[in-house]
Parts: structure tokens; C-alpha cells; sequence
């Protein structure tokens, strides 16, 4: 409809100027012109009418398009007798309807049209060339001018026309409609691969970037994102050395099989990754950027060093229970030889103030080995169900009763909520909560340390234990849970140590945080149990 349009406005249109250049006043008002006029306001008015048609009955195409081809030939036929006949040039209009043939139908209504637009073309010849159909008035060349051998070259070679430029556009639309749905399907393929691969690295736990040669990120999956931190961060198009500089130098070397690299984040602490950089090509094998793919290794690291530290301790707490053991043997031996020399008569006072100063520290020093032992061989945990929102308000009533003197802080529940199941041994849970809580007070704490019981996101239940006593230094805070490291002049490094190794054995892990001047807090997270019946 728009190529009708178009054309059929430039070569009527182009014909009225040229007669409106070189021809006489007689003509340019004579109805000869006026017949251009006309069949250009006509095929205005066609159009409209398809327009109406098309919108009215959208699933008609192909019977709107035989409509259109015959009113073509129609118009044709009339064009062709008012200028000439056969040897008009307007009969190059005929073609034009096997080519939309071709194009909007198939190859077979192709040369239907092209055998049509034959016939017509002979019919309104011979009609004319006998005088059968009138003139225009002021019609300058008649049909029946031309010989008959004229016309009938002429009805040859334009319908050999007609039917070359059927077969070809025939051929040509085929193909047409072939690549089409070529396309169609591998466009399909694509973007089912597209989606598929979207799918894939969006569900990847590992982290993966694309970038180009000059560094800039082409793509970050939501794993990424997460690991270094980045949140809802848009970090395509950015570069990737203002992000993770030390990704950056990675991507810019050789490929990377496996490696391993620190990296620091601007929020929750740094990060071991294991990474491995591969090459991003393009459909002809060059070179286009770098594919890097990570895995946060940190809690493996830290795992690791856990395990080492456990397996030297456990080693270590073997040989120093069996000193320790043999250690008390004689000191229970010396502690009663001094009790009777200490009951025997004639001591003087200063023999009787150094006998007291020794079984002090004989005392002392046994209970040093107690606590030792303890850690060292502990009595196995009874597991039983517990609440632990529940249970935590007595435990904190029980602790609070035996803190004693006027410096003694307030120990309150300020967190919690009902339904949080535990195995747990309730004295050895006592006694963990007892020894984080002395040690708040000992680190200064004197008015109220804070218990939160809840759940974690992953399903975890957590007792926090906070403080606002003084803190522990960041360069401490790493050995604060290793036997006999204490700061404390009468601590023996034991009671944090002995807390871990009871959380352990709970299946569960404690943290600490702590912030110099404004406090600790040590967070304890236990597997849940299912509720009882």
C-alpha cells in the first residue's frame, strides 16, 4: 500500500509537471490532465479504503491482497488505453502486480498474475485497436494509430516480461520467506541460549565477572556481588580496579589456572579468594577481555587455622594433663606435711607467717591444676532439650545471685522470644554464661551486662553477651580463646578457652567483637533442635 503510494504519486505526478511545463494552456484545463488528477486522488482514496479494511479485518491478509492485485490490474488496464495503447510506457504498470504477488502471496499466485496481467494487456489492446473502447477527450495518441504488428510485439515482449519477473520474484520472495524463518528459528535458539545462560550464572554460588580489554566490567553475577560486598552497587561499565583493584590485576596478566589472593573490602573485613582467570573471545577466536571466577575461601582458611590450633592444643592438653596429674600427687603430700608442722608447738611468728604464705600458694596452685584439668579432661555433656528463651531469664537470676560486692554489674535479658530449642547441657551452659559474664566484670563492666537470645536468618539460634567495659585491642582479639593467654595479673587463661571447648562440644561457635572504649560482645550460635511433641 505505501509503495503504491509513493510510486504512483511520482510518475503521475512527474507526468502532470511535465505537461505543465511544456504544454499549451488548452491542455493543462483539458480533461486529458485532468485524468492524472483524478487517478492520483483515486489512488488516494483506494489506499484509505484498504486502511479500513486491514484494520477491520487484520486476519484477511491474503484475500485483501488478491483484491488489491486485480483493482492493480484494473487500473493498469485503464492507464494503458488513455495513453497509447500497447506502446503506452504506463505498461509497465503490469509488472508491478506479479511482483506484489510474489511478495504477499506465493510463487504459483505470481504467475496467475503475470498470465492475468497478459491477458489484459491483450484485451484492452485489440479493444482499442478496434475502436471498441472510447477516447478522452483531447486525447493525443488513439490505440487504433498502432499497427497490428506493433501490438503484437509489443503484448509478446511485455508478457515474457511479466512472466520473467514472475518466476524471479517468485524465487526471490521463496527464499525470502525461507531466511525468514531461518531467522525466526535461530533468533529463538538465541535467545533461548541467552536466557539459559543468564539462568545459569545467576544461579552460580560462585562468584564470576566479565571484562574488556581496557577493564571495565561487562557483566557481575549476584554471587560476585555479594562476596566482595558490592550490593545493589551498578558495577557494569565501571571499572574493575576502582572496585577490587586486586581482581584487576589479575584480569590484566595470562591466564590463571588456580590461585589464591587477599582481598580487602571497604565493609566486613577482608577476604581470602580462590580465583581462576580465563580468556574472553570473541565468534573469531581474539582476544575481548578476561572471565575471572572466585570462591570466598575465608571460612575455609579460617577453619583450617582452627583445626591446626585444635589439633596442637589437643596434643599439648595430653602432655600437660599427665603433669599436671603427677604435679598434684606430691603437692598433696607437701600441703599435709606443712599442716602438722604448722599445728606442731614452737613455731615462732615468723615461722608461723611463712608456713601460712606457703600453703596459700599450695593452694593456689592446686586450683590452678583443678581448672586445668577440667579443660583438659572434661565431663562429657548431657544433652536434653531446652528453651532456650526460656531458660535464659533463670540462668541470668542464677548468675546475677552469685555475682557478689557493690561492683558487681546487673546481668538482664534485654532480647528474646519463646521457641528457640537447644541440646544442651544446662550446668555446662551455666557455666559458660558465668564465665562470660565474670569476665565483663572483670574487664571493668560494674553496671549491666546484656543477654539477647533470638534466631538467625539461617536458622541458627544465637546468645549474645555484651559489655560496656573498656574493650579488648584488635591485636588481642585473635588469641583471646587460646588456653593460658590472659592480661589479667591473676587470670589463668583458661576460663575463655574452657567457654569455646564447651560450645563445641554443643556443636555450635562463639565470636567476639569488641570495640576499644565501647565494649564486647560475644555472640554464641547453636544448631537448632526440632520442638518436642
Amino acid at each position: 500500500m505505501l509503495v503504491r503510494v509513493i510510486l504512483y504519486t511520482l510518475i503521475l505526478g512527474g507526468t502532470v509537471v511535465v505537461n505543465l511545463a511544456w504544454g499549451t494552456p488548452e491542455e493543462l484545463g483539458g480533461p486529458y490532465v485532468t485524468l492524472f488528477f483524478v487517478f492520483i486522488a483515486g489512488m488516494f482514496v483506494l489506499n484509505i479504503g484498504y486502511a479500513i479494511l486491514l484494520r477491520h479485518l487484520p486476519r484477511r491478509l491474503r484475500e485483501q491482497a488478491v483484491v488489491q492485485i486485480v483493482v492493480d490490474l484494473a487500473v493498469s488496464a485503464v492507464l494503458v488505453h488513455f495513453t497509447g495503447g500497447a506502446d503506452s510506457a504506463f505498461v509497465l504498470f503490469f509488472l508491478l502486480s506479479p511482483i506484489a504477488a510474489a511478495v504477499t502471496l506465493d510463487r504459483r499466485a505470481a504467475l496467475v498474475a503475470a498470465l492475468a496481467g497478459t491477458v489484459v494487456l491483450a484485451a484492452i489492446s485489440l479493444l482499442g485497436l478496434y475502436r471498441v473502447l472510447p477516447l478522452l477527450p483531447g486525447q493525443s495518441q488513439a490505440p487504433w494509430d498502432l499497427r497490428p504488428g506493433t501490438i503484437g510485439l509489443s503484448l509478446l515482449v511485455n508478457g515474457a516480461a511479466m512472466f520473467a519477473v514472475a518466476l524471479l520474484a517468485g524465487y526471490l520472495a521463496e527464499q525470502l520467506r525461507a531466511a525468514s524463518r531461518r531467522m525466526e528459528v535461530q533468533q529463538a535458539f538465541i535467545d533461548d541460549l541467552a536466557v539459559l545462560n543468564t539462568d545459569i550464572i545467576r544461579c552460580l554460588t560462585s562468584g564470576l565477572i566479565t571484562v574488556n580489554q581496557e577493564g571495565r566490567i561487562l557483566s557481575l553475577n549476584r554471587a560476585a556481588a555479594e562476596i566482595l560486598g558490592l550490593g545493589n552497587h551498578p558495577a557494569a561499565g565501571h571499572r574493575l580496579g576502582d572496585l577490587v583493584p586486586e581482581l584487576a590485576a589479575l584480569a590484566a596478566g595470562d591466564e590463571l589456572r588456580r590461585g589464591e589472593v587477599p582481598v580487602e573490602r571497604e565493609r566486613g573485613g577482608p577476604l581470602r579468594l580462590g580465583v581462576s582467570v580465563s580468556r574472553l573471545t570473541d565468534h573469531m577466536g581474539e582476544r575481548r577481555g578476561s572471565i575471572i571466577s572466585f570462591q570466598d575461601l575465608t571460612a575455609l582458611r579460617d577453619m583450617e587455622v582452627r583445626m591446626a590450633r585444635s589439633e596442637q592444643l589437643a596434643s599439648l592438653g595430653r602432655m600437660a594433663a599427665g603433669i599436671a596429674h603427677e604435679i598434684r600427687n606430691p603437692l598433696a603430700s607437701i600441703s599435709g606435711s606443712l599442716e602438722l608442722l604448722r599445728s606442731a608447738q614452737g613455731l615462732s611468728g615468723e615461722e608461723g607467717r611463712l608456713m601460712e604464705i606457703a600453703l596459700r600458694e599450695i593452694e593456689r596452685l592446686n586450683g590452678l591444676i583443678t581448672d586445668f584439668l577440667e579443660y583438659a579432661r572434661p565431663r562429657a555433656p548431657s544433652l536434653e532439650l531446652l528453651d532456650l528463651g526460656e531458660e535464659v531469664s533463670s540462668l541470668a537470676g542464677t548468675i546475677a545471685g552469685l555475682m557478689a560486692g557493690a561492683d558487681a554489674p546487673a546481668v538482664k535479658v534485654v532480647e528474646r522470644e519463646r521457641g528457640l530449642w537447644v541440646r544442651a547441657d544446662r550446668d555446662h551452659l551455666s557455666g559458660v554464661l558465668w564465665n562470660l559474664v565474670r569476665n565483663a566484670r572483670e574487664a571493668g563492666e560494674v553496671h549491666q551486662v546484656d543477654l539477647a537470645v533470638g534466631r538467625q536468618p539461617d536458622g541458627q539460634i544465637f546468645l549474645a553477651v555484651s559489655d560496656r567495659a573498656e574493650g579488648v585491642a584488635p591485636e588481642h582479639l585473635p588469641h583471646i580463646f587460646e588456653p593460658f593467654y590472659t592480661r589479667k595479673e591473676k587470670g589463668t587463661g583458661l576460663g575463655l578457652a574452657t567457654v569455646q571447648r564447651i560450645v563445641q562440644e554443643h556443636g555450635g561457635t562463639i565470636d567476639v567483637s569488641s570495640t576499644v572504649g565501647r565494649g564486647t560482645t560475644f555472640t554464641i550460635l547453636l544448631p537448632a533442635a526440632p520442638p518436642p511433641a
